[in-house]
């Protein structure tokens, strides 16, 4: 079965550009320490928006791809295109694994009802007392029937010899599902597990290569340095900066694609 394929629309083409533009503007005013082995990039808070929105996902990739063309210090055509290429293979990711994020939060009932008040037909046993009080006040009130003992007689018993349980007060509340609905949605490990690829991606790639441009003498150690540090500024930026602006756009729906 074919799977329909949403194409952008001229919304999702004006959402993009505006998220490049925002890229360009968070990264080129502060290019001292956007760009380098150690970077500490604010724009690449906006990574974390192709989660709620597939249309942010040529959005941050041709924002990076801007800022590393205009970058005052340029590292040439491998950190232009890898740098970018890894921004968008992230931000694909996180739309995959973000669906978590963008389902619907749950709905639940949690109100009672006493359908003692509003139930249409009132109890039978109600009216049968409401007409006997009016006959006892008038003195027209029937005596109760009297055995040959001179005895009030007996209650009815069923078979196992037990007298009928009495009636159940009619103001007990049952549950009663009603309109009044509490929204709830939990946070748990998928939320986390998409805002790490952006982390993860730019440390493998950009942290590679970088040493590579940047530096004469290049060793082991010193690849992994530059890895960590990338994972380390990433991670600071993504879950510092990131993760406030996705759950304030995730709790206010402005981001959602409809």
């Amino acid at each position: 079965m074919k799977t329909k394929k949403r194409e952008l629309s001229v919304k999702d083409l004006t959402l993009a550009g505006i998220i490049a533009a925002l890229y360009v503007l968070l990264t080129l005013p502060f290019a001292h320490f956007s760009f380098g082995i150690v970077q500490f990039r604010l724009a690449e808070a906006l990574t974390v928006l192709p989660i709620l929105n597939a249309a942010a996902i040529p959005g941050v990739f041709v924002g990076c791809l801007l800022a590393n063309l205009l970058n005052p210090s340029s590292l040439g055509i491998v950190d232009i295109l890898g740098g970018s290429l890894a921004t968008l293979l992230a931000a694909y990711l996180s739309y995959k694994l973000g669906a978590t994020w963008r389902s619907p939060r749950r709905e639940v009932e949690t109100s009672y009802v006493d359908i003692s008040k509003n139930s249409a037909d009132p109890p039978a046993t109600s009216s049968r007392n409401a007409a006997y009080e009016h006959e006892y006040i008038s003195g027209n009130a029937p005596e109760p029937d009297i055995n040959l003992s001179g005895n009030a007689p007996e209650p009815d018993r069923n078979l196992s010899g037990n007298a009928p349980e009495q009636d159940r007060n009619l103001s007990e509340k049952p549950f009663v599902p009603s309109d009044k609905k509490a929204t709830k949605q939990e946070f748990n490990w998928r939320h986390i597990i998409a805002l790490l690829p952006p982390i993860i991606v730019n440390a493998l790639t950009v942290g590679v290569y970088l040493p590579l441009l940047l530096l004469e003498e290049i060793s082991f150690p010193v690849i992994l340095g530059s890895i960590g540090s990338i994972a380390l500024t990433q991670a600071l930026v993504v879950f510092g900066l990131g993760l406030p602006l996705l759950l304030t756009l995730q709790r206010t729906g402005q981001l959602r694609r409809e």
